[in-house]
């Protein structure tokens, strides 16, 4: 492409005006990634610095809307039709709902249009009860859904839930699958990097002295768990340390206080210094199992989490964990569906958000052997 910038034209306004041109003659749609930064520069003939500044004008102006590590996107124009927003979180009370219904909030309002509504539905106790709520949404014209996937052990369950939502997003009803994904269906999602957040926990971990060290989970099928794993595997090789598989309890949280003795067995006989729990709810558990049996935390044993929002109320500002951006996890989802995102047209968004680690009293350090 052979572009001329005018004489007496700023470049920045050169580039601003190119883009802004696509944009009203629908050569860029709603929902639709702009070329990245280097191809405008190869393209317009013209270095980083004016690229940008055209940029953050036309995100601030309105036209665009930038996603940290994605790219920029056409935003769609305020409309006086009515958005129906659905949101489908946990099952059961996790205590995160509240900071990622507060991000989808905070993105509702800062919307043009008055006219969006976030609709709160329950997602049923399992796989087939969500696949159920997901048929039975109402389809208006415009809308979407932000959904955290209750992932089966059973692929033929996740292809049916895969299926439904491949439904909705063929049908032009956005569908943002947030903290994990079903495998069997490849949409938007927004995420954390729960594959680092994990390993630099056990590294951290490793750096205090310990090296025998419990890894606590349940269903390792939900694809934040598995990254979480093959985070703390990585955290392992990464010391060139052995990995063993005996320190890891696959364990329901509602099962932990029942089976309190199997839990403070494995823990001995495993001679355990440490334990990293990949959810919250978990370390709360195993924190009042150790409580009762009169071993102290972290004196007799550390303890951290992946998250620490099962702690509010119990021992606020104790748990070393990893702390995930909630608020920004629903703010982006929301900001997908209502920017127009068609997959036809710019293809699914992987945003993959960075959790920040907390370090707390709950840890300490061992003489290392």
């Amino acid at each position: 492409m052979n572009k001329s910038i005018a004489p007496d034209m700023k470049k920045h306004l050169f580039v601003r005006d190119y883009v802004e041109n696509k944009i009203r003659s629908g050569d860029l749609k709603p929902g639709d990634r702009l070329p990245t930064e280097s191809a405008l520069m190869r393209n317009l003939k013209v270095s980083r610095t004016p690229v940008r500044q055209a940029l953050m004008e036309l995100a601030r102006d309105g036209w665009i809307y930038r996603i940290r590590g994605s790219g920029s996107y056409v935003k769609r124009v305020a409309t006086n039709s009515s958005i129906d927003i659905y949101a489908i979180l946990y099952s059961n009370q996790r205590g995160i709902e509240k900071d990622i219904i507060h991000g989808m909030r905070r993105a509702v309002g800062q919307h043009p249009s008055g006219n969006i509504h976030l609709v709160l539905k329950k997602p049923g106790k399992d796989t087939s009860e969500l696949i159920d709520v997901i048929n039975q949404l109402p389809k208006p014209a415009e809308g979407g859904l932000v959904v955290i996937p209750i992932v089966s052990n059973s692929r033929p369950l996740n292809r049916l839930l895969g299926a439904s939502l491949r439904k909705l997003a063929d049908n032009r009803f956005t569908v943002v699958q947030l903290d994990r994904c079903v495998p069997e269906y490849d949409g938007h999602f927004v995420t954390s990097n729960h594959q680092q957040g994990a390993s630099k926990m056990v590294e951290y971990l490793i750096s205090m002295g310990h090296k025998r060290i419990g890894c606590v989970y349940e269903h390792p099928e939900n694809t934040s768990i598995r990254d979480r794993l093959q985070g703390v595997k990585t955290a392992f090789l990464n010391r060139d340390m052995t990995i063993n598989n005996a320190l890891h309890l696959d364990i329901p949280v509602d099962q932990v206080a029942a089976r309190a003795s199997e839990v403070l067995r494995w823990i001995s006989d495993n001679r355990i210094t440490a334990l990293f729990c990949c959810e919250s709810e978990l370390a709360r558990e195993v924190y009042l199992v150790l409580e009762q049996a009169g071993i102290r935390v972290p004196a007799d044993i550390s303890l951290c989490s992946f998250d620490d929002h099962a702690f509010a109320g119990i021992k606020d500002g104790f748990l070393t964990a990893v702390i995930q951006k909630l608020e920004d996890l629903g703010h982006y989802a929301i900001e997908i569906i209502l920017n127009g995102h068609g997959q036809e047209t710019s293809g699914p968004i992987k945003m993959t958000l960075e959790p920040e680690l907390a370090i707390r009293s709950s840890v300490a350090r061992i003489a290392s052997d």
